[in-house]
């Protein structure tokens, strides 16, 4: 039986989606972990993929990093809650998206209703976002 360690691992370098954790993880062994305990207290789950932990993974600056992280958290209670100007959901050849705003950049996600999962997309400024998104979707 593999460990649980091999198991996350393992699908990191098939580039599955990983549960993603209000926390930054040193060892792989507790995605799975904390995931299972966050998403038995939570309504939903956070996946993401590669492309957004790849650029999200370039972010130095601890207090980015620290809002990045704060967004994800609220995605486990509410992800399709309108909250002011900071969350909400995009229009037209974008229909499904949202987006999440962290200052000068955006979080894009994918709410799955029925599955309760939340897909983190893509991280950048709003112009980036926005023609990424377009190309990806549109």
């Amino acid at each position: 039986m593999e460990s649980d360690l091999a198991i996350s691992l393992k699908e990191l370098e098939e580039g599955k989606l990983l549960p993603i954790i209000p926390l930054e993880m040193k060892e792989g062994v507790l995605y799975s972990h904390l995931n299972e305990l966050i998403t038995s207290v939570t309504e939903w789950s956070v996946k993401s993929t590669h492309q957004y932990r790849k650029i999200t993974s370039k972010v130095r600056n601890k207090k980015l990093k620290g809002r990045i992280y704060d967004a994800e958290s609220y995605l486990f209670t509410s992800p399709m809650t309108p909250k002011n100007d900071i969350v909400k959901s995009l229009k037209k050849i974008r229909k499904g998206l949202w987006e999440y705003k962290i200052g000068g950049y955006r979080l894009a996600y994918i709410p799955n209703k029925e599955d309760k999962v939340v897909t983190l997309v893509y991280f950048g400024t709003r112009e980036n976002l926005y023609k990424e998104l377009d190309s990806l979707f549109g």
